[in-house]
């Protein structure tokens, strides 16, 4: 055949082109093309199914590549949180950082840290940076103080709540501790227990001028309209001149209205000795039994001793309470009197605690829940009580 190249799958057939991938001698019948590119039958099929493989594989590619672009905005916009511009504060922050670097148990240290971060507004980090030092180095109760204030200004209520309890646990009678909590409760709806705390706030110390409006909401809005009363009548008793008094008083006496409180009625004339310091009455507690008391406006509530309210058959106290006496701290029972009365005066649904034991020949205090009630007049040797309100 003259040395001429003939078709590598037709041997009696001239070549007349050849394969681009094998160079395969190809007849006018065996030439394909793949584009413009001439291919025998077998290295189209190649082709072909290298294509496939290779759609198959920048499928994958890009599915994963539209994955991690996908989980990386997901990251961004649900996990990543970008660091904090603490601006002018940024100076303190570096300083404090570096000292706690040094030694990490710095109780100084962190404290002005993370009153530097919270005024700053980063209250995540305060949170973040203040648990990490309490797991480190221990318990600290005044770092508390800020992650109380983080959780509450990051609306975690029940964060909150559980760093104002365990400084409860740190200092039962702490009464600022107290409406710590029940704020938080108040702002969680749970009523009972914000009620609670802010009753007992009040019992540690009556002269307390935001939290007895705080009690009175929670009352009100618990459907106790004549709870309600008791500490607006204290804060009043305590601040009779307040730019809010007016308010107060038409408040209180809408509430009596509200709930059909009854009325405090008649008058009383208590004789004392002038200089002495101790003013006492006889005090006649539903109806029962009259005992001596001591006339003191430092107590939020009648006080009776545990032997003098055994003579009266009272319902099972609804709690158990904190208080502060003349012996120290002690521990009270709560309980509800039907009445209590001084000469002429009555005052009905007295809220009172009962105490181990007041001192000899003492069986109980006339404290705020009853002489708020009433207006005060004190001249030479004498108290005068009368009646103000209807409730």
């Amino acid at each position: 055949m003259s040395g001429k190249a003939m078709c590598h799958q037709h041997p009696e057939s001239l070549a007349v082109n050849q394969c681009m991938d094998c160079f395969a001698p190809l007849c006018q019948p065996c030439i394909l093309f793949d584009g413009f590119q001439t291919v025998c039958r077998s290295c189209l099929e190649k082709r072909k199914k290298e294509k496939r493989q290779g759609l198959i594989v920048r499928g994958i590619v890009a599915t994963l590549v539209l994955i991690a672009v996908g989980g990386a905005v997901w990251w961004y916009q649900n996990v990543y949180v970008p660091p904090f511009d603490y601006g002018e504060a940024t100076a303190g922050v570096t300083k404090w950082n570096r000292v706690l670097e040094k030694e990490p148990c710095d109780r100084n240290a962190v404290l002005e840290l993370t009153d530097i971060m919270l005024q700053a507004g980063d209250n995540r980090g305060v949170v973040e940076r203040s648990n990490q030092f309490l797991a480190a180095c221990g318990d600290y109760p005044r770092l508390r103080w800020m992650t109380y204030e983080g959780y509450k200004r990051l609306s975690e209520w029940d964060n909150a709540a559980g760093e104002a309890t365990k400084l409860i646990e740190s200092d039962p009678y702490d009464k600022d501790f107290r409406w710590w909590r029940g704020f938080v409760y108040e702002q969680k709806g749970d009523l009972d227990k914000a009620a609670e705390d802010y009753r007992q706030s009040i019992i540690l110390e009556p002269r307390l001028n935001s939290i007895p409006i705080n009690l009175a909401d929670v009352e009100e809005r618990r459907g106790k309209p004549c709870d309600a009363i008791f500490p607006l009548e204290q804060l009043l008793f305590y601040y009779p001149d307040a730019r809010s008094a007016d308010k107060l008083r038409s408040r209180v006496s809408e509430l009596g209205k509200k709930g059909g409180c009854g009325a405090d009625t008649g008058t009383a004339k208590i004789q004392f000795t002038p200089g002495s310091g101790i003013i006492t009455a006889r005090v006649e507690i539903n109806g029962k039994a009259t005992g001596t008391f001591i006339v003191d406006t430092g107590a939020s509530y009648v006080a009776l001793t545990e032997k003098f309210a055994s003579t009266l058959n009272l319902s099972t106290p609804s709690s158990t309470v904190l208080v502060h006496t003349a012996n120290g701290n002690s521990t009270a029972q709560l309980t509800s009197l039907d009445s209590v009365q001084v000469q002429e005066l009555r005052a009905n649904r007295v809220q009172a605690v009962i105490l181990p034991e007041l001192g000899p020949g003492v069986d109980g205090l006339l404290g705020l829940s009853f002489l708020g009630r009433f207006k005060m007049v004190t001249t030479e040797g004498l108290l005068e009580l009368s009646a103000q309100s209807a409730h």
